[in-house]
């Protein structure tokens, strides 16, 4: 800029700092340099190696079809123990968590099942040891459990340090026992009887189990403006997500909803017209999340005045991977109908399993590029031949063709392949 004032402004000689000339020249030299400092950001975003953010790189990889791994958050069987005249109903979403002990802080856990509790399932004694058959799937337990015990249910069988889970098979009923034959051999041998020196109890057998996973619910209200491109950015992190059994993956605890209408999360909103209700989700490098909504045009903008509602659980990973018997602390305050029912308490038997920490982004730039040798995607027909050769599972069992021929015929508007 000092070059071109000499050639287009020649008379102009002051060089001081108190110059309004030289200090708007220097204003226009501190915006210049911030603007090639951003292009250069922008341009590094746009490659792999270089790309220092989240989304980047989660935009990057999704190019040549490869998912960063979100995380899992740990997973337990709880066991409760209650008493009263009647069954316990409680709903899924209950706190439960480990003691505050000194400066450790306390990991929050979440019932994710409806469950009743009986409290004749809490603690049952064995009337004969365990198991009593050669296929060591029978137990008589020590109790008229008709009405109570149904197909399905789990029982945890313990003794000291020893503890199996196993599912009922079938059960019949006497005068003052129960047997059951189980889904799934028992592992270990379980005495009724303590033993003479008294090191090893008797074993008891414990129902009402319910399954949680690692994370604690959160809850985010407002109300939208009506401008497009609305944000949503969550206080806290990192977002819980949980291994969903039927789709064997890991599944995103956020929902979105506006005016008590739920909304779809999509990852752009390319294929979103004007009146789709959805929202995309980015996160930054420490895990926060900002929900975004459309502009009107593509995806919807919420209406003004109308109440957005975010809920979503925190806690993922590492964090939430507890040792066995320390989930213990939960509401003793719960009530129910009946004023002599109550929960008497609540463990885990066994540790937490399943906690997986979100994919890195180092691991991200290693491991995404090798997706580049995975073809996920059929084009030409020999590609059509080899999905439909691979088979599917049902019910656990693999099903494919002997063979399989595909040709691509074109059919008037597009091309259809026959397989």
């Amino acid at each position: 800029m000092f070059a071109q004032r000499k050639r287009r402004a020649p008379g102009w000689a002051d060089r001081s700092e108190a110059d309004l000339g030289i200090a708007l020249l220097e204003l226009f030299a501190y915006a210049g340099d911030q603007l090639s400092y951003l292009q250069d950001r922008v341009a590094l975003e746009g490659f792999l190696r270089t790309a220092a953010q989240t989304e980047s790189v989660r935009k990057l990889l999704r190019l040549i079809d490869y998912t960063m791994d979100p995380g899992c958050a740990a997973q337990t069987a709880l066991l409760f123990e209650c008493v009263g005249p009647a069954p316990l109903y409680i709903a899924r979403g209950l706190p439960v968590g480990t003691q505050v002990i000194a400066d450790v802080a306390a990991v929050g856990y979440e019932t994710v099942e409806d469950a009743v509790l009986y409290p004749a399932l809490s603690r049952i004694a064995l009337a004969v040891d365990a198991p009593s058959t050669i296929d060591r799937k029978q137990a008589v337990l020590h109790a008229n459990l008709n009405g109570v015990l149904q197909p399905g249910t789990w029982l945890l069988f313990q003794q000291g340090r020893k503890r199996e889970w196993a599912q009922v098979g079938s059960a019949m009923f006497a005068l003052a026992t129960t047997t059951v034959t189980l889904a799934s051999a028992l592992v270990a041998k379980y005495t009724a009887a303590a033993d003479a020196a008294g090191n090893l109890p008797a074993t008891s057998v414990h129902g009402n189990r319910v399954r949680a996973t690692h994370g604690m619910s959160q809850r985010v209200g407002r109300l939208s403006s009506g401008e497009a491109s609305q944000r949503v950015e969550l206080e806290l992190a990192p977002l819980t997500w949980t291994f969903d059994e039927s789709e064997q993956k890991a599944v995103s605890t956020l929902a979105v909803m506006v005016d008590s209408e739920s909304w779809v999360e999509v990852e752009d909103f390319i294929d979103s017209d004007a009146s789709a209700h959805h929202y995309r989700v980015t996160r930054d490098n420490d895990g926060y999340l900002t929900i975004h909504f459309g502009d009107g045009t593509a995806a919807a903008v919420p209406s003004e005045g109308s109440a957005i509602v975010v809920l979503y659980r925190v806690g993922l990973g590492s964090a939430g991977q507890v040792a066995s018997d320390t989930l213990t602390r939960f509401d003793r305050t719960l009530a129910f109908p009946d004023p002599n029912q109550h929960i008497t308490g609540v463990r885990n038997p066994l540790p937490a399993t399943g906690a997986r920490e979100p994919q890195s982004l180092a691991q991200a730039r290693l491991l995404g590029p090798a997706q580049l040798r995975v073809q996920d995607r059929a084009v030409v027909p020999a590609d059509f031949e080899r999905v439909l050769g691979e088979g599917v599972r049902l019910n656990g069992q693999k099903i494919a063709p002997l063979q399989s021929r595909a040709r691509i015929r074109h059919t008037g508007s597009w091309n259809t392949v026959v397989v």
